[in-house]
């Protein structure tokens, strides 16, 4: 058998095997792999292992992956579990790439203070906000705080490309894309209208599913096509039943492990 058929072979049978554990992996719920992950993170117990590769041995396993791939329809599940499960705050950083920012003022540590760029009235006095906190309040103000910053933001980076500010043209563009998935309706609506410039930030949210040339009309096809696993079902989250269990593993200080992203800024 010649070299390049046995290599042929052999990348063919990679489909094949890829293609059956994304069809055992696709019957799989959210609880169940949710608590796959908990048992791989249990696992990660010892006290003599560094912290970063604990951690890189949470947030870079096949289960956290696993839960990582279901999408946007799983968010409300993952909100309701995420004051009780810190490490969790990783997985709404993935599937959403919603990005917020902290500041911190003051000229001492007695007077520093930690505030949420996105929502000033959130603030820390010995450190940033916690992660349910954050995304709480994102949660419960959307999706019309995304619809009205969108508006802004995109309004300001037309405004400034026009009068050739191409820097802070660039910081607004960069805005938008903070926006995360939350801001694809919005985006599209705007394709719609004629407006390809945003086809970079729509590559960057669908990790390039959309390509970044993509024309207008590939792209409106695809969202009519896809738009429920990528469309955030905010609303009311579904009451979490007490799992002392689960709240105990989900503590990352327990296991030496990060939350991971974000890192304050300033």
């Amino acid at each position: 058998m010649s070299t390049k058929l046995t290599l042929l072979l052999l990348a063919t049978l990679g489909i094949a095997v890829s293609a059956q554990s994304e069809r055992r992996d696709a019957g799989l719920s959210f609880e169940t792999r949710y608590r796959a992950w908990l048992g791989s993170r249990n696992k990660v117990r010892s006290p003599s292992s560094q912290s970063d590769a604990r951690t890189r041995a949470v947030f870079d396993s096949d289960e956290f992956h696993s839960i990582v791939a279901m999408g946007a329809p799983i968010l409300r599940q993952i909100m309701a579990k995420l004051p009780k499960d810190p490490l969790l705050n990783a997985a709404m950083w993935d599937i959403t790439k919603f990005r917020y920012h902290v500041r911190r003022s003051g000229q001492s540590p007695r007077e520093y203070v930690w505030t949420l760029e996105e929502f000033p009235d959130l603030q820390g006095k010995t450190g940033p906000p916690e992660y349910s906190q954050i995304w709480l309040r994102w949660w419960r103000e959307n999706p019309k705080w995304t619809s009205d910053r969108f508006a802004k933001v995109y309004a300001d980076w037309k405004l400034l490309t026009g009068q050739g500010k191409d820097k802070e043209a660039e910081e607004k563009y960069q805005g938008i894309k903070d926006l995360g998935i939350a801001a694809l309706p919005y985006m599209m609506d705007r394709v719609k209208q004629g407006d390809r410039g945003l086809m970079p930030a729509i590559s960057y949210l669908t990790d390039s599913v959309v390509p970044g040339d993509a024309q207008a009309a590939e792209c409106l096809e695809w969202w009519e096509k896809n738009k429920e696993q990528w469309t955030i079902p905010f609303g009311p989250l579904p009451t979490e039943p007490s799992q002392a269990g689960e709240a105990k593993e989900g503590t990352g200080e327990q296991r030496g492990v990060t939350t991971a992203p974000p890192k304050p800024e300033g």
